[in-house]
């Protein structure tokens, strides 16, 4: 488990449409995120995904609070790339 797992997920999100389809009938949540990628063979903690959100956040000079994160993690602000805070999971 580590954030090398996360990267190799994003990266794989970004080149599969169908990964990405499936991500995109997800439940709507970061955790349902997670889940997609330990079912497909990816070894990454919800933690781990909530700091790459983190750290991707503040590289592209946003801010997350703990309560974004949180809305993150309950599904209350992902859909496939409509919610930009979540979406900064995904580099351009």
């Amino acid at each position: 488990m580590s954030q090398s797992e996360v990267l190799r997920f994003v990266g794989d999100l970004k080149a599969n449409p169908a990964l990405m389809a499936e991500a995109g009938k997800a439940a709507g949540s970061l955790a349902a995120l997670v889940e997609i990628g330990t079912r497909r063979g990816y070894a990454f903690t919800l933690a781990e995904a909530k700091a790459h959100v983190a750290a991707r956040a503040k590289a592209t000079g946003k801010t997350l609070s703990d309560g974004d994160l949180d809305a993150a993690v309950g599904g209350q602000m992902f859909q496939p790339c409509l919610a930009p805070k979540v979406c900064d999971m995904i580099p351009p």
